[in-house]
């Protein structure tokens, strides 16, 4: 490598924190370039805040305006209360409910389009045996994940089809609607549950509901 092209590449690496500093506050640098498997920013928390009571669930951000969750975490929710979505960095953006199922426990909410990466869902589903990484922000507090494997697959209705895995490993209150990774870091369920093990409504499921709002 040439002089100047040393130069070059200094005076851009040098540049970079006063770029960050030029951009809007509401952008995040890091968040555009760092992947899921090392940093999942896709990863949110959900509060909802009605007169007498505050509720926490988590969830991810599939589309730039769209938020994906369980259904239990927003089913309470009523005209008046507040919806609130917070990101890992402390950006806040209010929320609205597009879309609810109760089968399959999953919920789609609306919010102004923000500049983070997005959780992709994959395209195999999981198989008995994978591991998994389950994302989410327990009793509203700070970020938590844990891994486990599938352990099994179940239905919410006699004879329908087993779009639900099981996890081997306990979740906490406030990890609902969170994502479950796969190790490439794609969106192969959403935790809904916590009975003995983490149950998880499968990627089966989850392309049906998004394709629902197509």
């Amino acid at each position: 490598m040439n002089s100047f092209r040393k130069a070059f590449f200094l005076t851009l690496i040098l540049s970079l924190p006063f770029v960050a500093l030029m951009l809007p506050s509401e952008i995040n640098l890091l968040s555009l370039v760092w992947t899921e498997t090392e940093q999942p920013l896709s990863v949110v928390k959900i509060i909802v805040e009605s007169r007498n009571t505050m509720d926490f669930g988590s969830g991810c951000l599939i589309r730039g305006d769209m938020i994906l969750t369980a259904d239990h975490v927003v089913r309470d929710y009523l005209p008046g209360d507040k919806l609130s979505i917070e990101f890992r960095d402390g950006l806040i953006r209010e929320g609205y409910i597009i879309k609810t199922d109760s089968i399959w426990d999953l919920a789609a909410i609306g919010i102004k389009p923000v500049l983070y990466p997005v959780a992709r869902p994959a395209v195999k589903p999981v198989i008995k045996g994978q591991t998994v990484k389950i994302c989410g922000f327990p009793h509203g507090a700070d970020f938590h994940q844990v891994r486990g494997k599938v352990s099994g697959f179940r239905s919410p209705k006699r004879n329908g089809p087993d779009y639900i895995f099981v996890a081997n490993q306990r979740v906490i209150e406030g990890m609902s609607g969170g994502p479950v990774f796969n190790d490439g870091g794609e969106v192969v369920g959403i935790l809904w549950g916590n009975r003995r093990f983490a149950h998880c409504t499968g990627l089966e499921a989850i392309r049906n509901f998004l394709e629902e709002l197509q």
